[in-house]
């Protein structure tokens, strides 16, 4: 079976890359911020200066979200242009050619189809005992 990628379309390109950037950089300013503000606090209770061991709270939040946002638009940008640069290239050279062999899948034995449905069912747990005045759980 031949497969052929002609063109790729920018809208999905720009919403997976935007999404997938901005989450990368969102969670690595998380992983650095940590370790920096650990850092610089422990250097600030150290030395006892009293503005370095309190820096950080919102304005940290707010400028790791402003860099996590321009690094994601920037890295965006430039799948958007790698996407154009892909286009212009396919359409001149006819895209790239995938021959692809259809391969059956063998289920492990223990998942074999059906194997689901015959599985016994387990009952639910009995209810308390009943306490002298019928109350379950009294005694």
């Amino acid at each position: 079976m031949t497969w052929e990628l002609k063109r790729v379309p920018l809208g999905p390109v720009v919403r997976v890359a935007f999404l997938v950037f901005f989450l990368l950089a969102l969670v690595l300013f998380l992983l650095y911020s940590t370790v920096l503000m650990g850092i610089v606090r422990s250097v600030g209770d150290a030395l006892d200066i009293p503005l370095i061991s309190g820096a950080g709270g919102i304005a940290l939040v707010f400028a790791g979200l402003l860099v996590a946002f321009l690094s994601a638009f920037f890295y965006t940008l430039i799948a958007v242009l790698v996407t154009l640069f892909y286009n212009a290239i396919a359409s001149f050279s006819g895209g790239l050619r995938l021959e692809l062999e259809e391969e059956t899948v063998i289920p492990p034995s223990g998942l074999a189809a059906g194997a689901g449905a015959s599985a016994p069912i387990v009952p639910p747990p009995p209810p308390p005992p009943a306490g002298n005045d019928g109350e379950p759980g009294e005694s």
